[in-house]
């Protein structure tokens, strides 16, 4: 398997080296938009007897740092809100959301 996985992995770093679009548009129509019904059956099957969720949301830390240069101090915690969590992250791409951030956290 390992062999295999990394023949594959060159061959999609080559296709990106080289924008070979017709090469991908065969990868992606031979691997990645056929597959047999029963084995998806067999595998949705197995999950549901292993009783896990389907999706999980955690919580990471954060790391705030004080002072500068050879002397600065990092510290971590780990927030007790996921949505304010998730806002932050939010807010870092959306700028909509940086008052949504800023109001959860009064």
């Amino acid at each position: 398997m390992r062999k295999g996985v990394g023949m594959l992995l060159a061959e999609i770093m080559r296709i990106k080296a080289e924008g070979d679009y017709d090469a991908i548009k065969a990868l992606v129509d031979k691997y990645g938009t056929h597959f047999d019904p029963a084995l998806r059956d067999q595998v949705v099957a197995r999950f549901k007897t292993l009783n896990l969720p389907t999706y999980f949301a955690g919580v990471n830390p954060m790391l705030t740092s004080s002072g500068t240069g050879a002397a600065m101090k990092v510290s971590m915690s780990y927030p007790r809100d996921a949505v304010k969590q998730y806002l932050l992250y939010g807010s870092m791409n959306d700028a909509g959301l940086k008052n949504e951030v800023k109001s959860s956290q009064r």
